[in-house]
């Protein structure tokens, strides 16, 4: 995927692989405070590198955008609790980003990703869901894909003898 000079920072951030946030976090765009703390930590997630992780999280000045943060470290350690998923959305949806609805398809992706950890795969695939429908509206199209296919994984792991072939067909098709 190439970087869109005309998408929106934060839709490039959420969606990129770690190549291209490391060629935003280099590019000569004016990011602002909280998108430069987002792509850090997208940075230190992807790369597995927890104790980098938990250094740029330790600023908690952007709110439950730093708490997000603290919930994708979670999911790397493997310790991820349901009621700090649901206060997190409750709180995420009452504050400003929760009437930015990238922003909330990706409060939805992480929490998403959090629970399928905890194997909590009915609310995991739900919030999967929202995170497409609101992601792929806002045509943050990689990363609305990638939604639904963890929304589909999931799926088949509640029941396995659920015929996917044809939504899995739809996505390949949108990829094109």
């Amino acid at each position: 995927m190439a970087i869109d000079q005309n998408q929106s920072l934060i839709s490039q951030i959420v969606q990129a692989p770690l190549a291209q946030l490391l060629e935003l976090r280099y590019r000569d765009s004016e990011l602002s405070e909280v998108e430069s703390f987002y792509l850090d930590v997208l940075i230190f997630y992807l790369k597995g590198e927890v104790s980098n992780l938990k250094t740029v999280i330790t600023n908690e000045s952007f709110g439950v955008i730093s708490e997000l943060a603290k919930m994708r470290l979670s999911t790397l350690e493997c310790r991820v609790d349901e009621t700090d998923v649901d206060q997190l959305l409750k709180k995420f949806i009452g504050s400003s980003y929760g009437n930015n609805e990238i922003w909330l398809g990706e409060c939805y992706f992480v929490l998403a990703q959090a629970l399928a950890t905890g194997e909590n795969n009915n609310k995991a695939s739900n919030f999967y869901k929202k995170s497409y429908t609101l992601l792929n509206s806002n045509k943050v199209l990689e990363k609305s894909l990638k939604a639904l296919t963890n929304h589909l994984v999931i799926e088949s792991r509640i029941d396995p003898e659920k015929t996917l072939a044809s939504d899995y067909y739809f996505i390949a098709k949108k990829q094109l």
